[in-house]
């Protein structure tokens, strides 16, 4: 029940953070989508077959709290945790490099997929308008190596916490199964 109400508590605060907060911090020009980190984070922490259930829940409150089409962060979000664990236990295990190396290209793979969803969901869709945005917005590379920037910084931040909070909880599940 504990880790529950604790997994939960962090799924309801991160999406508050995505939502309500991070508009403040950062500039309209600035995206900074701090969910599909937390969901590399997540994953990197813990395996997948014990966490994707909890990536199903975080999907659906993003839609809900987003009012986007029912399903597409859950599939998104799936997806994305399933690529992580199937890379990172080849890359990230292994060889310390490698697996760093890879976390970076996932952030900027996610960096460049939330740009790229942005542009495209403007609701105009004459390609006209498509190509004017997508030519002034990915090609700003001074905004793209800042969201970088703050996107890997973020992650790190959240990777270390998630580490120690799912540290906790282990011990917590092992000594409740060793009182059984």
């Amino acid at each position: 029940m504990k880790s529950f109400l604790i997994r939960s508590s962090i799924i309801i605060v991160i999406i508050l953070l995505q939502i309500n907060f991070l508009n403040l911090i950062f500039p309209s020009s600035y995206t900074l989508n701090v969910i599909p980190l937390m969901v590399i984070a997540w994953v990197t922490v813990t395996k997948f077959e014990k966490i994707w259930i909890w990536i199903l829940l975080l999907g659906a409150m993003t839609d809900i709290a987003e009012m986007e089409k029912f399903g597409k962060n859950i599939l998104f979000f799936v997806v994305l945790a399933y690529l992580v664990s199937f890379l990172s236990k080849r890359f990230l295990i292994e060889r310390r490099l490698y697996g760093t190396i890879l976390l970076i290209l996932f952030i900027i793979t996610i960096s460049f997929i939330t740009n790229f969803n942005g542009i495209l969901n403007f609701g105009n869709f004459s390609l006209d308008i498509i190509v004017d945005n997508i030519v002034n917005n990915l090609f700003a590379w001074k905004r793209l190596l800042t969201e970088l920037v703050f996107g890997i910084s973020v992650f790190y931040l959240m990777y270390n916490i998630l580490n120690k909070i799912e540290m906790y909880l282990s011990k917590y599940d092992d000594k409740l199964l060793g009182n059984l």
